[in-house]
């Protein structure tokens, strides 16, 4: 309240419930909308502006956590889930074709059990990729991040038998060459050198990746 020149009283207006009611709800679209498409995107940009909401005092926010090895929850969007799915489905099948021409008895029992578990595996990951691009194809963008969350396991097993059906082709690979070059100990030691090394490089690409992934806002906020 304060005095004008003419002595008169002026009130200043009082932030009331119905304002802290509004703030709230702008808020929690807001926040929705950033849940949805992350902080960088140019949709959460524009309802930013559009709004003036202050943040509730009381409201804590959850500390970042990390993804798993698929890493889809970085950025929810149909195009770049369409295109990990794509991706780990081509390459799965590329694997899987190199695999299958091992399954020989003649080579050994191991490398054909090997072999198995990578035709398998890969195969697996590549008509599961192809299954979920349907899916994810047809659906809005809307409900893209509705989906992912409600399918957040499910979508990790492409890329788990993708690696483990990529390890096992490195395996038979390194076995395979191990059994050829028997006539000949330097060639021989010199593959599987080259061949452990390649095993080692994915192996700890994975681990690496798997427990230190981006962020996910999609479940941050």
């Amino acid at each position: 309240m304060t005095g004008s020149a003419n002595g008169s009283t002026k009130v200043e207006p009082i932030l009331g419930s119905d304002s802290i009611k509004e703030n709230q709800r702008n808020y929690e679209e807001l926040r929705s909308v950033r849940k949805q498409y992350g902080a960088d995107s140019e949709e959460y940009k524009t309802a930013a502006a559009a709004v003036n909401v202050q943040e509730p005092a009381n409201v804590q926010q959850p500390a970042p956590t990390t993804s798993t090895i698929g890493g889809y929850y970085e950025v929810v969007s149909r195009e770049r889930l369409s295109n990990d799915v794509t991706n780990v489905g081509v390459a799965a099948a590329l694997i899987g074709g190199f695999a299958l021409n091992f399954l020989d008895n003649k080579l050994g029992t191991i490398v054909y059990l090997m072999a198995c578990v990578a035709v398998h595996a890969c195969t697996c990951a590549a008509l599961m990729s192809a299954l979920i691009y349907r899916v994810v194809n047809k659906l809005q963008e809307e409900d893209v991040h509705k989906w992912v969350k409600r399918h957040r396991y499910f979508l990790l097993l492409p890329i788990a038998k993708f690696c483990m059906g990529a390890l096992s082709y490195l395996g038979i690979v390194i076995l395979n060459s191990w059994n050829d070059l028997a006539a000949t100990p330097w060639a021989q030691i010199m593959a599987f050198a080259i061949g452990v090394g390649g095993f080692a490089n994915v192996a700890i690409t994975i681990i690496i990746l798997w427990r230190d992934t981006p962020a996910k806002p999609a479940d941050c906020y």
